[in-house]
């Protein structure tokens, strides 16, 4: 044991004695003194103070944000970094001689631990159970503000090229053969600025735990930086061709057919920032790691085949009937495959394994013209597979729920069209009245909860 020295905070008369081994704050925190601070690390200058008489005073290393060197030679001083080698005076900066005198000396206790979840990046929720002693006084001590500042620039853009030419490769019949490319690029960049500041303190006053507010915040020093990418650096592209005839089987009705290739590639890059371990950290039920983007970059590509073959009938050029059935496929976006972090409700997980929408559609109707007035009907009944679903929550953790973009089930889309159009001409121009109704109906034919497996 080092030797003593008597420390003397003015102006509230209060003395202490100081081991030459300890910070003032830590000797003045195991003696039920409590002081103003934040940090305890010298980046703060929540306790900075002024030295009044003394001045063999030594401290630990520190940050000249909270104490620059010219406040130094002036006398002032980071209590939880200042060591004393003499009895000296301190004069407080901050203070509530109230809260002051309301501490608890620190007592020593084996504890054990109940559970330690993860709640952010940097910080944990802790319980303990008390062994020995099996009860102690205890209350909170302080009352912080989060003042939390985000910019956010997210970037997509979708370059592309479409090419066709029209044959006639045989009398009656119109084809129209092509290929389109396109390429979605998608960067995220955000920056968080956090200030954490000291608004009060609960102590023990004279009727139990009282509030005691600050008159202004106190920074605790500096704010904190951090940079969090919701989206790594991604590309999904797709090289499509495509080939369409139109056969005139008669002179008023046609045979349309057509085929379409796709092959789509989604390519991502190793991402400062993305971080997706946090996000999914203690999910119950587990998320399953192999549904997560490799964090060094990946390559996963797909291909697909849809068509497309319908009746268009024109026998008087005043009513068109038609009657269609095609296949469609919807690749999963960027969004659905990549994203990671909070959202509107929990957080959202990324699925790299979330399988493309496939569907079976079928639509028939009537368009007429009778004079002026132009207008159709329409029907229109489509089945879709693996409908994807990327609010559906699959587990939770500390932070709230988890959702991830999931292939929920099948469903069925139902619906009718009504339009009409009627140009009214006048000397100074043209005015198009016009109108439309739709009614549209969805079911879920199929389909399974992450969370419970029900149906």
């Amino acid at each position: 044991m080092a030797d003593k020295h008597v420390v003397r905070f003015e102006p509230v008369g209060i003395e202490i004695e100081v081991d030459e081994e300890q910070t003032v704050l830590r000797a003045a925190s195991e003696q039920g003194i409590m002081l103003m601070h934040g940090c305890k690390e010298g980046q703060c200058a929540a306790c900075k103070s002024f030295v009044l008489e003394g001045e063999d005073i030594e401290l630990d290393s520190y940050s000249t944000f909270a104490l620059p060197d010219f406040e130094k030679d002036e006398g002032w001083t980071l209590l939880c970094r200042a060591h004393v080698y003499e009895d000296v005076t301190i004069e407080l900066l901050n203070y509530d001689e109230e809260m002051i005198r309301s501490g608890l000396p620190i007592q020593e206790a084996v504890a054990e631990v109940v559970s330690n979840e993860l709640v952010t990046p940097d910080m944990h929720h802790l319980i303990l159970r008390l062994v020995e002693p099996t009860a102690v006084a205890f209350f909170p001590i302080s009352v912080l503000r989060l003042d939390i500042m985000s910019d956010t620039e997210q970037r997509v853009w979708t370059p592309g090229i479409d090419l066709n030419a029209v044959f006639v490769p045989a009398k009656n019949h119109l084809l129209t053969a092509g290929a389109t490319f396109y390429r979605d690029r998608s960067s995220d960049r955000r920056t968080t600025s956090t200030t954490t500041s000291l608004v009060g303190q609960v102590v023990l006053g004279a009727r139990g735990p009282a509030a005691v507010p600050l008159p202004s915040p106190v920074a605790l020093g500096p704010a904190s930086i951090s940079r969090p990418v919701r989206v790594p650096d991604a590309s999904l592209r797709d090289i499509a061709v495509f080939a369409q005839d139109e056969w005139r089987v008669r002179p008023s009705l046609s045979v349309i057919a057509g085929l379409r290739g796709d092959f789509y590639t989604v390519k991502t890059d190793a991402t400062t920032g993305y971080d997706v371990l946090s996000v999914i950290g203690n999910a119950r039920p587990a998320i399953d790691l192999s549904t997560l983007p490799d964090a060094a970059g990946a390559t996963y590509s797909r291909r697909a085949l849809t068509g497309d073959i319908g009746l268009v009938s024109n026998p008087d050029g005043a009513i068109n009937p038609f009657i269609r059935f095609g296949r469609s496929y919807r690749h999963p976006n960027l969004e659905e495959m990549l994203f990671a972090g909070p959202a509107t409700t929990g957080s959202i997980v990324p699925n790299v394994k979330v399988l493309p929408e496939t569907g079976n559609n079928f639509d028939a109707g009537v368009k007429f013209r009778a004079g002026r007035v132009s207008g159709g009907a329409y029907y229109f009944l489509n089945q879709y597979q693996n409908f994807i679903a990327q609010d559906l929550v699959v587990a939770t953790n500390a932070s709230g729920a988890l959702a991830q973009a999931t292939n929920y089930g099948d469903v069925r889309i139902t619906g009718v069209e009504l339009s009409a159009a009627a140009p009214l001409v006048f000397r100074p121009g043209v005015l198009t009245l016009a109108g439309g109704a739709a009614l549209t109906r969805g079911t879920i034919t199929d389909g399974v909860n992450p969370l419970d497996k029900s149906s």
